[in-house]
């Protein structure tokens, strides 16, 4: 049992059973990390029987409305587009799935480290275990580019070596169909929002978004080989503003300053991927794997795999709490199914031959028309709930990051009943009424512990100070 995991704001209304959180269907046993939009958790699938990776996201809060449906639309499609590339050295998505205001993706869960904390431990790579680490990122990207799909986020935090010895490119989060049947409309790119890392983004990426093609792969892919061989960045600012211009106008450094012995071939792999004009770049990362393949033949005749390559290093045991007990596991298999997976035809013997089982009571609601009537009267509890957060004592003493949390599963709940997506609209509403109600209590203690201090000053102010005056003025 992770009593982090339990006491994880992040997942307050995510359900619990034996002690674990739910997140339908992964049973979570650990985090891995958490950053400013969401966190990555590992977990036991109870259906595939497997550990996965789960990666919860939250929108952005500053997005309106519209933006906000375009991201939950967005999240969706992305992880579809993922799901659909299967690679040896691309981690796979198994699901993608929005409950409890959460959304959330099911991956391949990859036991290893990243190539950014190796590059952490090690301080630099040798040459050869660099153009080895490339060489089968590049492969996984390949088989992305040949599917006409963009990573847009390529860095070595999304590189990982498994302790089986495999490279597998990382969250296809950001990813995009460069030809989605020539319609690019708005939704393909949240609007006013820098996507990837702006170290790694090509010159074309800092214009926009939108229109990246396989030769801004290219790019972050060579800035990474940069890294690994001089644990530095070509193009550095202090401020987004000259990081940009530097990307763009600067000259690229001469690797060679960092690390001199490094093989004409390298330098030449490098100096093409970083060209500012995308048209003198690799084409796509099938291209870019040829000369790799050639300069890998060219390495390992003058280094000793076996001493240098990116295998041979032992990966460190992290520490993480253990997954759970097998017996564990069971009981909430048979809880979940008693609960959300009874068979039809226990449910048929129990409730008799006229009765309709609960397979088809949930088809029916979900075949059935949802009426104006139903959506427009979640709409006006949205509102409802959203006057809340004009109570001056409410903006005083809520938790900031609760409000925002709750802001965020309303403006989630409005978009689904755009799509009339009522059960879920009204699971986001309830979800954000009971968050609601504990944040209101919790003012409520904060105001009543308060006044409490007050009156405990003044009877300290009356029994003392006052007959210090009066004896004074005596």
């Amino acid at each position: 049992m992770n009593t982090n995991i339990l006491q994880d704001t992040f997942l307050a209304e995510v359900p619990v059973h034996e002690h674990y959180k739910i997140l339908d269907p992964v049973m979570l046993y650990s985090k891995l990390s958490k950053g400013a939009m969401g966190a990555v958790y590992i977990g036991r699938h109870l259906r595939l029987n497997i550990d996965v990776s789960v990666k919860v996201m939250t929108p952005p809060p500053w997005l309106e409305p519209d933006a906000l449906d375009v991201f939950i639309n967005r999240f969706a499609r992305e992880a579809q587009t993922a799901a659909g590339i299967i690679h040896q050295n691309l981690v796979h998505v198994f699901d993608v799935n929005i409950k409890h205001g959460l959304n959330y993706l099911i991956m391949e869960y990859v036991d290893g480290e990243t190539v950014e904390e190796r590059l952490k431990r090690k301080e630099s790579l040798h040459e050869l275990e660099a153009i080895e680490i490339i060489t089968e990122t590049a492969k996984g990207l390949a088989e992305a580019h040949s599917k006409e799909i963009v990573h847009r986020d390529i860095k070595p935090d999304n590189i990982m070596i498994s302790r089986s010895g495999n490279i597998k490119v990382m969250d296809l989060g950001l990813a995009k169909a460069v030809n989605n049947n020539g319609n690019r409309k708005k939704e393909l790119t949240v609007v006013g929002t820098i996507m990837g890392t702006p170290y790694f983004m090509s010159p074309e990426q800092t214009s926009s978004a939108k229109d990246v093609g396989p030769e801004s792969d290219v790019w972050s892919l060579g800035i990474t080989l940069y890294k690994l061989l001089s644990n530095s960045l070509p193009f550095q600012a202090s401020d987004l503003a000259d990081l940009i211009y530097n990307i763009r106008k600067s000259p690229m450094p001469d690797i060679r300053k960092y690390n001199p012995n490094l093989s004409n071939k390298t330098c030449g792999i490098i100096s093409k991927c970083l060209e500012k004009d995308q048209s003198k770049r690799y084409k796509n990362c099938i291209v870019m794997g040829e000369d790799l393949d050639h300069c890998l033949r060219l390495l390992r005749k003058k280094s000793n795999p076996e001493i240098y390559s990116y295998k041979i290093s032992k990966i460190p045991k992290k520490k993480q709490s253990p997954p759970p007990e097998q017996s564990t596991i069971s009981k909430v298999v048979k809880i979940l199914r008693i609960t959300s997976h009874s068979s039809p035809s226990r449910d048929a013997e129990k409730k008799g031959p006229n009765t309709k089982t609960s397979t088809e009571v949930d088809s029916e609601k979900k075949s059935s028309k949802i009426s104006d009537a139903k959506l427009f009267s979640l709409g006006k509890e949205i509102k409802r709930l959203s006057s809340r957060f004009d109570d001056q004592k409410f903006n005083q003493y809520a938790n900031p990051k609760n409000k925002l949390h709750i802001r965020n599963i309303l403006k989630q709940a409005g978009s689904l009943i755009k799509k009339s997506d009522y059960y879920q609209a009204k699971s986001n509403i309830a979800t954000a009424n009971k968050l609601l109600n504990t944040e209101q209590l919790q003012i409520e203690k904060s105001i009543k512990k308060r006044n409490l201090i007050i009156a405990n000053l003044v009877l300290v102010f009356a029994a003392i100070i006052i007959p210090l005056i009066i004896f004074l003025v005596l």
